[in-house]
């Protein structure tokens, strides 16, 4: 009796927190969506039970963050290795007696809602119709991994053995966006630097993840960061823009500008820093 009022308390919580979300609270909206969703009786490998609440957690979230989710990849892992948290816990510790077992069930829930923010990012990274069509698809596949891997446990696969599986999938279900990220730079950036809005060597160092957070030259971690973060922008705007006609496009065009606006203020500054630092030597 106790468990379904917490579960509707806890529905009730995940409502508000996700009507007024704000960066860094998906841990606490996950918690409660997951409490929601799993309740404290997760774990079991009834094939039905686990598509039915991993689809009540993916969807739900998916409503809510659909439109704030980051669509650079590497602010949407860290998001959604923090939303992760919750569901995964929840589904792993009614399964404690058996250690390998919570295990296989932690990655397992662990995989599933990672594919949900790297999809729901790339998402986001499109327009119209597209857009839509990949917010269904970040939804869908994580119920359908969800249970498959329940259906693989309950039939009685090696628990270690999709352990490792779920583990490996974990750490590379960010890949795929990474790649089309990196693509999307060198394409986008590459026409910017060739119309001179862009230093060349930036879209080199902007299409791979660990150059761009080592990069010295990009000033302090803030300027770096805003830096970073608008070239990339700038990147989704333009994609964004091709795939779009009529007002859409006008509109996109307006992003475009903006966020080129503020790359070229930025580069300008980081010229003019450069030039002071010279002169100091001479």
């Amino acid at each position: 009796m106790i468990e379904p009022v917490l579960r509707i308390v806890a529905g009730a919580a995940a409502v508000v927190l996700g009507a007024r979300i704000r960066r860094g609270g998906h841990f606490f909206f996950s918690v409660a969506l997951a409490i929601a969703a799993f309740g404290f009786t997760a774990g079991n490998t009834d094939l039905l039970s686990v598509v039915l609440e991993t689809a009540g957690f993916v969807l739900l979230s998916g409503v809510f963050l659909f439109r704030t989710w980051p669509p650079v990849a590497l602010d949407a892992l860290r998001e959604s290795l923090v939303l992760a948290v919750g569901p995964a816990v929840f589904a792993a510790v009614p399964c404690a007696g058996n250690p390998v077992y919570a295990l296989a069930q932690f990655l397992l829930n662990l995989l599933a809602i990672l594919m949900f923010g790297a999809h729901l990012s790339w998402s986001n990274t499109e327009a119209g119709s597209y857009r839509f069509i990949g917010w269904l698809w970040a939804v869908a596949a994580p119920v359908l991994l969800a249970g498959g891997g329940a259906f693989l446990l309950k039939e009685g696969v090696n628990a270690g053995v999709l352990c490792g599986i779920f583990g490996l999938l974990a750490v590379l279900s960010f890949g795929p966006l990474f790649v089309l990220e990196s693509r999307r730079v060198k394409r986008e950036l590459g026409e910017e630097a060739a119309m001179g809005f862009l230093p060349p060597p930036d879209v080199e160092i902007l299409a791979h993840p660990w150059r761009r957070l080592r990069e010295k030259s990009y000033g302090r971690r803030d300027e770096r960061r805003e830096f970073v973060k608008s070239a990339l922008m700038l990147a989704i705007a333009r994609q964004q823009q091709r795939r779009r006609k009529g007002e859409h496009a006008r509109l996109r065009q307006l992003e475009v500008l903006a966020f080129r606006t503020r790359v070229r203020r930025l580069v300008d500054v980081r010229a003019s820093r450069l030039i002071q630092t010279d002169e100091a030597v001479i």
